[in-house]
């Protein structure tokens, strides 16, 4: 699977860092908290102006990036 994907990864380095950190400080601030795992993928999209593609809307609202969720726009919501 890696191969296959071989350039289309992006990680957790430096860049992202910074933007983890201020994230996690605002969302603090505000007495909203974002898992671990969420914030990451969160700060990645925000460093790279990624659209964040999901159906865990909740969870993903807070940070000030871009969201999708294909489930709604498929008409598939609860």
């Amino acid at each position: 699977m890696i191969e296959a994907l071989h350039g289309r990864i992006l990680g957790f380095n430096v860049s992202v860092a910074h933007v983890w950190t201020e994230q996690q400080h605002k969302l603090e601030e505000i007495g909203e908290p974002m898992l671990l795992e969420d914030s990451y993928i969160a700060a990645i999209a925000l460093r790279y102006n990624l659209t964040v593609v999901t159906g865990n809307e909740k969870d993903f609202r807070r940070p000030r990036g871009r969201l999708f969720n294909p489930f709604e726009a498929a008409g598939f919501t609860d």
